[in-house]
């Protein structure tokens, strides 16, 4: 798996994070939902897809940048503990000082075993792996999407790529602000979103503290507001969906 003439794009919900991101690559396009799209050089950057990790390099120094929240990361990798801001110096049990090593040793690493990571975080230096994904199974083609919700999160949108659709905060209600094609079909853009599974939805964290406790393959049902009418639309909640990466 090669990346040295490819050029990744993020998509970033959280303005907090676009700050700091905006420093490296200052191309910045408005996406789905009110989110934030950079694009990353090869160069620069690292994505392990099989947790969704954006490790970038500056000034010599490799970080977790970026990685989905526990919660909203594949079950067989939620247990995995990087968070932002880990330092990475270890890669398949030896040192590596850039992303082309970094990159050298994943590609070299066995499909099916544990790759290892070797941290540093608050001074303290520790080990984490995941297992490496055969490229079949790693997620294909489209753009690279990390929502970013729960504390911190930007308090007026937010954005569902497994479900389909973006969310924003206009006046008093909360909007469906976009639809993908995978959104359930009975969902409206512009539709106002009134209730989630009963529990009344007046602010983006309301939506995103309803979404998260209902548990992936439950119902969630809409109760919305659309042209002065009420509509119930209900679909199951769907797996995880972090992130795809965008080749070109």
């Amino acid at each position: 798996m090669k990346f040295s003439t490819r050029s990744f794009v993020l998509m970033v919900h959280s303005l907090a994070l676009c700050g700091v991101l905006i420093a490296q690559e200052p191309k910045v396009k408005i996406g789905p939902g009110g989110a934030r799209m950079m694009q990353f050089n090869s160069d620069n950057a690292f994505i392990a897809r099989e947790i969704g990790a954006v490790i970038t390099e500056e000034k010599g120094i490799m970080k977790i940048m970026l990685i989905p929240p526990k919660e909203r990361r594949p079950k067989e990798m939620q247990e995995v503990d990087l968070v932002a801001g880990d330092e990475v110096g270890m890669a398949a049990g030896k040192g590596v000082k850039n992303i082309k090593e970094l990159r050298d040793a994943y590609e070299k690493a066995p499909v099916g075993e544990p790759f290892k990571l070797g941290v540093r975080r608050d001074g303290q230096a520790h080990v984490v792996s995941f297992v490496k994904k055969a490229e079949k199974d790693l997620p294909q083609g489209g753009q690279m999407v990390i929502r970013k919700g729960g504390p911190g999160s930007d308090e007026n949108s937010d954005f569902f790529p497994a479900f389909g659709i973006g969310i924003v905060k206009k006046g008093s209600d909360v909007v469906i602000s976009e639809t993908l094609p995978n959104a359930p079909k009975e969902l409206n853009k512009g539709d106002i979103v009134k209730t989630l599974n009963g529990k009344e939805i007046k602010t983006i964290a309301d939506f995103n503290k309803e979404f998260d406790a209902t548990k992936i393959g439950a119902t969630l049902k809409l109760g919305l507001l659309r042209d002065g009418k009420q509509v119930v639309v209900s679909a199951p909640r769907p797996e995880p969906k972090q992130m795809i990466i965008n080749r070109k």
